[in-house]
């Protein structure tokens, strides 16, 4: 149910291998014909219905016209046959299933016009994915039937790529319920209910997860990367540069809407990258910007509880922090 019907140029764009009717732009993922030839794994028939056009495709690039059905409201119904030669129908209904049964709650967190995903199956049985949006926090649920299989929460920061409709790049830390024992008082709600803990993998997003990309990182990013034709990797080419600087600039950004939160505590600071990471060249400029953020801005926590700039600082095993306090430094520094 997009904000269009099909025409004539979507019919080239999803037949002809390699083009599409979005811009012509490096920087732009969503080539239509080559994104849509995946399908043709599992059915030599496609079939899509649309107010504008109804067709059917054979031979991997040949419509024919279907006569439309009366009940589609305006929307767009995409219907795969499971006829490949080289499959049994039985094998592709179990591979499908599989994977949808297998999506993460992950799967809808920079999918921003996507809120839901349901699907269902011969047994009666139905599951969904669920997204959520309070702020910056998305909220994701993983449901079979009425049993909830996961939840997943996120920190999402968002900035638009100026030139690029419809374009963004984005970054998510993950949210854990914090335990009623913890101590401290954070000042929101937010953080009453939240700390901010590191990703056991950071992932990076062309929309869906790029499998074979690892940043090394704590948190999950997104970006509108040129990507190989799998879109499991993301291409060290001159048009991804700038996608990683607005990444750099935005993790920069967001520390100080998280210390605003309440969320900027010790516990933080195993999140950011450190100088022990072993990150790629493309990634290592967002532990630059961060660095450089905390050195202008007072970011960094205290151990009393506010926060300072990382030159007037000094860090030390919690054993001697114990012993001695702020007032008692200078005598053993000299400052």
């Amino acid at each position: 149910d997009g904000s269009r019907v099909f025409e004539e140029r979507d019919v080239w764009g999803i037949t002809d291998i390699g083009e599409g009717t979005k811009e012509e732009d490096e920087a732009t993922i969503g080539k239509f014909g080559i994104g849509f030839k995946a399908v043709f794994g599992y059915t030599e028939s496609p079939k899509i219905w649309s107010p504008g056009y109804s067709f059917e495709i054979k031979e991997l690039f040949l419509p024919y016209e279907l006569d439309p059905p009366g009940d589609l409201g305006g929307r767009t119904r995409f219907q795969f046959p499971f006829n490949n030669s080289q499959k049994l129908p039985a094998t592709a209904y179990r591979e499908i299933l599989e994977g949808l049964q297998a999506l993460p709650a992950q799967t809808l967190l920079f999918l921003r016009n996507i809120h839901s995903l349901e699907w269902s199956c011969d047994n009666g049985q139905c599951a969904s994915l669920r997204r959520q949006e309070d702020g910056h926090r998305t909220f994701i649920q993983k449901h079979r039937g009425d049993d909830l299989l996961e939840e997943a929460s996120f920190l999402v920061f968002t900035r638009e790529l100026p030139g690029h409709a419809r374009q963004f790049v984005a970054l998510a830390y993950q949210l854990e319920p914090r335990k009623e024992e913890d101590a401290g008082a954070p000042r929101t709600n937010l953080a009453r209910k939240f700390r901010i803990v590191p990703a056991e993998r950071g992932t990076v997003s062309v929309y869906f997860v790029a499998e074979k990309e690892n940043s090394n990182l704590r948190f999950h990013l997104h970006a509108p990367f040129v990507t190989g034709l799998d879109r499991a990797s993301v291409k060290d080419v001159e048009a991804n540069l700038e996608l990683h600087q607005a990444l750099a600039a935005l993790a920069a950004e967001s520390l100080q809407t998280i210390q605003e939160d309440g969320l900027l505590d010790m516990a933080f600071l195993a999140v950011p990258p450190n100088d022990q990471d072993d990150l790629g060249a493309a990634y290592a400029g967002i532990r630059t910007a961060i660095v450089e953020a905390c050195q202008e801005h007072e970011l960094l926590p205290t151990d009393e509880g506010g926060h300072a700039t990382a030159g007037s600082l000094l860090s030390g095993p919690s054993l001697i922090r114990n012993v001695v306090t702020r007032r008692e430094l200078p005598f053993f520094t000299g400052e």
